[in-house]
């Protein structure tokens, strides 16, 4: 068996380069992955693909101090570039993979000029049905019963759930697609004048926390996919995007109610896997938010978003585990933190604020922690700082009610190689209204909202 192994898997989305490159020493059972976004030139004409394809390599070598090409050429050869062979940390690769989506416009120009700048890449496409693969044998290795997987990005909204068919009894041999039900929801804007017809409306303007004219609404989105970003410090854009996304999605919902219908209630073991390009624009409570009011979602989900498009590199050598023929991964090395999600069913009166869970975080081996109190009409988000060593525990009230748990709720926030740094009590009644302006929602927001376990 090899006692160390370094990977290279790239992804190409409709705008950015997501870059991983997977370091595992066996002996002593460390490992680690190094990371990098890169934004892609808007068009492929008057580019050099070769020399382009040279300059990522050498800004990777530099940025990482990590030796990947044997020989650096710029050559109107087909096939001049080598990958060095991996000797040791920081020297060579034993391989490198590149995944191109197809929602990408250039896809077919990227794959091209991959293949011809060195024959030692491994290139592949992205489609519908390798999505639902991979989405589908990561939530069989992690054993949900429910899941849904949510790719947003400026001009696709993608959603998969896979709900378990309990008709099929999980075993050897056994992979996702064979023990889920698979429904899906896919919507593409390539005319970018019909996503600006959605943020000049007065339906998003009810929405939206902060009132904006039409004009600047218009201006706003049309810099942004002129020049997309990952990230913002502006508030009124990450506004601006929750917004859009808690419209779109609640729009999907309407339109194709059943897929995703009793999500949080149907199964006992359920979760929301999100990845794309804009959702690190928002705040991540606010992001979360958007999904569950878009959805309407009750009852209770596990929570983790993929910021770095993971899922898309490393994510069908995750499932595989020990069968991986690139990289072996597990669950604490690969998976980002985890949020529990819990919304129950509260026989409240509206508008009343009431105790709706009490309960402790605490470490292990101490008797006193954090007492947490749960109130109705509010959005609780509870941080965990010492995961490693922490328990949850408490119970909801006797007017609140969450399907599959007991008055009693109690775990461990590391388990099974998945760590939970946040909990979160949705307790806003039912349903949530927005609207009917921006200075309504930004009072409501300022209501549901509390600090206190941050």
């Amino acid at each position: 068996m090899l006692s160390q192994n370094a990977y290279l898997s790239v992804f190409i989305s409709q705008k950015y380069i997501y870059a991983h490159l997977a370091y595992t020493y066996y002996d002593t059972n460390s490992s680690y992955i190094l990371k990098d976004i890169s934004r892609l030139p808007i068009s492929t004409r008057n580019i050099n693909l070769n020399e382009f394809w040279l300059d990522y390599f050498t800004n990777l070598e530099n940025k990482w101090g990590w030796e990947i090409l044997s020989a650096k050429k710029v050559s109107s050869d087909k096939f001049a570039n080598h990958l060095k062979s991996f000797e040791d940390e920081g020297v060579g690769l034993r391989g490198c993979s590149f995944k191109i989506s197809r929602d990408n416009t250039n896809s077919k120009e990227w794959i091209d000029s991959l293949r011809e700048f060195s024959l030692d890449l491994k290139v592949s496409t992205v489609n519908k049905l390798s999505e639902k693969k991979i989405f589908g044998e990561i939530a069989y290795r992690l054993g949900y019963q429910d899941c849904i997987f949510l790719n947003l990005s400026v001009q696709s909204l993608k959603m998969y759930r896979f709900e378990e068919n309990e008709s099929v009894s999980r075993g050897i041999g056994k992979v996702g697609s064979d023990v889920y039900d698979v429904s899906e929801a896919i919507y593409k804007w390539k005319d970018e004048e019909k996503i600006m017809e959605v943020v000049k409306g007065e339906k998003y303007l009810a929405f939206l926390k902060q009132y904006l004219n039409e004009n600047f609404r218009y201006n706003i989105w049309a810099n942004f996919l002129s020049k997309p970003t990952l990230y913002t410090q502006s508030a009124t854009f990450k506004d601006f995007v929750r917004a859009y996304l808690t419209l779109q999605l609640l729009s999907i919902s309407q339109i194709q109610n059943q897929i995703c219908s009793d999500f949080g209630l149907k199964k006992p073991k359920n979760l929301i896997c999100l990845t794309g390009e804009i959702i690190g624009i928002p705040e991540f409570r606010d992001l979360l938010v958007s999904i569950i009011d878009g959805f309407e979602i009750q009852g209770n989900f596990d929570f983790y978003v993929d910021y770095e498009s993971l899922i898309y590199t490393f994510g069908s050598s995750f499932s595989k585990g020990k069968n991986a023929e690139d990289v072996i991964f597990t669950k604490d090395n690969f998976l980002p933190n985890f949020t529990k999600v819990f919304i129950p069913e509260l026989e409240i009166k509206k508008g009343r604020r009431k105790l709706v869970f009490e309960g402790l975080l605490k470490e292990l081996d101490k008797e006193s922690g954090l007492n947490i109190n749960v109130m109705s009409s509010e959005f609780t988000d509870i941080k965990i700082d010492k995961a490693y060593n922490s328990i949850f525990e408490g119970r909801l009230s006797k007017s609140a009610f969450i399907e599959h748990y007991s008055k009693d709720i109690a775990f461990e926030c590391f388990a099974e190689g998945i760590t939970w740094e946040r909990v979160v009590f949705d307790c806003r009644f039912k349903p949530v209204m927005y609207g009917p302006g921006p200075r309504e929602n930004e009072n409501k927001f300022k209501s549901w909202f509390t600090d206190e376990f941050n």
